[in-house]
């Protein structure tokens, strides 16, 4: 995957859709994008069951902290 100014990506691997709006976050920061926080409202569920399991909640600990360390230890170039 390419960035619009032409530099590779280097998280190119498919994020499951709780990691999206993570993921997407700091490629747009990584581009110099502007970041806002737009507030939603969510409503109790009534019916149906969650789709959340265990393996989705372990993924996204994993992805973040994965993100966080490499963000940490990343050489700097100036």
């Amino acid at each position: 995957m390419q960035s619009p100014q032409g530099t590779s990506n280097r998280r190119t691997s498919p994020t499951s859709y709780y990691c999206f709006q993570v993921d997407m976050t700091l490629r747009v920061h990584d581009l110099g994008g502007r970041i806002v926080e737009v507030p939603i409202r969510f409503r109790d569920r009534i019916h149906g069951v969650s789709k959340m399991s265990q393996a989705i909640v372990v993924e996204a600990m994993l992805r973040t902290t994965q993100w966080g360390l490499q963000r940490r230890f990343r050489r700097r170039t100036h």
